[in-house]
């Protein structure tokens, strides 16, 4: 098993013909002010091999830098993994969303992704407020 992507954004949709749609992927996030509730989605994609058929248990996590959750995880998704006739490996995307992730503060947290109890992947994501524009500059995107 691979996980081949893990992201937290503001719009996602899998399609019936295996395509992911995916908009506003991001690692940092700019809030106006703390605390704040946003509405986002998490997404994972994982490729799963012939040997790994079956029925996996997907659970997504999100916690602040001292390890604790942020507010309770979202329910489990159970998916049925079957490998297609004359495939050596199958993808999954998991698309889950949240309406009201509350965020208590600036600061880095972390998405997990478990499979079956595994822990498989973490990314951080970074919350700040914007920093001050001079009057007059448009702000600067952050590469």
């Amino acid at each position: 098993m691979t996980t081949e992507m893990l992201t937290l954004c503001f719009a996602a949709r899998p399609s019936p013909n295996g395509e992911l749609n995916i908009l506003g992927a991001t690692d940092i996030i700019f809030v106006p002010q703390f605390p704040i509730a946003i509405n986002c989605y998490l997404v994972a994609k994982i490729r799963f091999r012939k040997i790994e058929e079956g029925l996996k248990e997907i659970k997504f996590s999100i916690i602040d830098s001292d390890g604790k959750q942020v507010q309770p995880a979202p329910p489990p998704q159970q998916i049925n993994i079957q490998i297609p006739t004359g495939s050596s490996s199958a993808s999954a995307a998991i698309v889950v969303g949240i309406q009201s992730l509350q965020i208590p503060r600036a600061g880095e947290y972390e998405i997990g992704l478990a499979v079956n109890g595994r822990q498989e992947m973490t990314v951080p994501i970074y919350v700040r407020v914007p920093p001050p524009q001079p009057t007059g500059q448009t702000p600067a995107i952050p590469e």
